[in-house]
């Protein structure tokens, strides 16, 4: 009976994997964007460079499985984590549950979702996607707010800071 049951949830596991992946692939390939994991050493470093106190509001946008806003929600950051693909999304609330954590997922785009409340941003988007950003949502950040992002610049728009960490760049941006 437990070799059934045993059976039957790896079963699950396996269609759900891959459902998962063939949906972010198939997302990829329409949106243009792949799903790539940030490394837990990057993401703290992220977080640490990013300074995030409590009650601050912090963002990460193309957030996947919240990675990121987990370590964030860890130093009192209220996290917003925003994706389009709805797996990843659907798959950070489930993470969301076994952390304990209150940070939440919007399964939007990102460039829908009003920014100006922002402290902190978390991003690792392709430079395309970074510029398009700065054109469009850079202006409704309030002063003082951060932007963290990992390996990629926003291309015209001057760094405060560019840190080496592993074989990663992490840009520093304030507005």
């Amino acid at each position: 009976m437990i070799e059934i049951i045993l059976i039957l949830i790896l079963l699950v596991l396996l269609l759900f994997g891959t459902f998962l992946f063939t949906y972010m692939t198939i997302g990829a390939i329409i949106l243009r964007v792949p799903f790539v994991r940030t490394g837990s050493d990057v993401a703290k470093k992220m977080v640490e460079l990013a300074d995030v106190r409590k009650g601050q509001v912090v963002y990460d946008l193309g957030c996947g499985d919240g990675k990121i806003l987990f370590f964030a929600a860890e130093k009192g950051g209220n996290c917003i984590g925003i994706e389009r693909l709805r797996p990843l999304c659907w798959l950070g609330r489930l993470r969301n549950k076994f952390h304990k954590s209150s940070v939440r997922f919007l399964c939007k785009n990102f460039y829908k979702v009003d920014l100006s409340d922002a402290d902190v941003i978390f991003c690792y988007l392709f430079p395309k996607i970074m510029e398009k950003f700065y054109v469009e949502k850079f202006k409704e950040l309030k002063k003082g707010a951060k932007i963290i992002s990992n390996a990629f610049k926003i291309g015209s728009l001057k760094e405060k800071e560019k840190i080496r960490f592993g074989k990663s760049w992490i840009y520093i941006y304030e507005k």
